[in-house]
């Protein structure tokens, strides 16, 4: 409703008024001494009274408009899934800010054929460490099924694609987005 209905000056006690009378004259007396550029800091430590609010003012906070008293959500950005989906696994990032959860997500690009091509094709916001960490995953998975199940020849003929949406975390702690 603004400054003309619910004044602050209205919510000063007499010594706040005083004081602040007081202050402003000192102000102008100042600019007048040094010129325009004359600042006061504008502190008192006399009390304040409460506001009171009249009561033709109704006030309804409700989920539909909370966010235009207290602003948006602060993080928006992750996205938890209650039973992450087959392909998809969670990881998490450190950041300055705490951290960030970061979803991976992998496919089998193509049927296993005779002349399928194996390899790892990777997308998304890959910083340069999340790459090496991607090969060497990789690696430890090719290696770790050849040992322990030998006669399963899987990585031998299969080409996945492993994509990170939100994967690349500066120093910062900003995560860089994917549209």
């Amino acid at each position: 409703m603004g400054e003309s209905v619910l004044p602050e000056r209205s919510a000063l006690t007499k010594e706040g008024k005083l004081a602040l009378e007081s202050l402003e004259s000192g102000k102008r007396e100042k600019t007048n001494q040094l010129g325009d550029d004359a600042v006061s800091d504008g502190t008192t430590e006399i009390p304040r009274k409460a506001l009171e609010v009249p009561d033709s003012v109704h006030l309804q906070i409700d989920a539909n408009n909370l966010k235009d008293f207290v602003g948006p959500p602060i993080f928006t950005a992750d996205r938890l899934y209650e039973t992450t989906p087959p392909g998809v696994v969670m990881g998490l990032a450190w950041t300055s800010m705490g951290g960030a959860a970061l979803y991976v997500e992998s496919i089998l690009e193509n049927t296993l054929r005779d002349r399928s091509q194996p390899g790892l094709e990777r997308t998304g916001q890959l910083g340069d460490v999340m790459k090496e960490s991607s090969a060497i995953a990789y690696s430890f998975a090719k290696s770790f099924m050849s040992k322990q199940f030998p006669d399963n020849k899987f990585f031998e003929k299969a080409k996945i694609h492993l994509h990170c949406p939100e994967g690349a975390v500066p120093k910062d702690g900003k995560i860089k987005m994917s549209s």
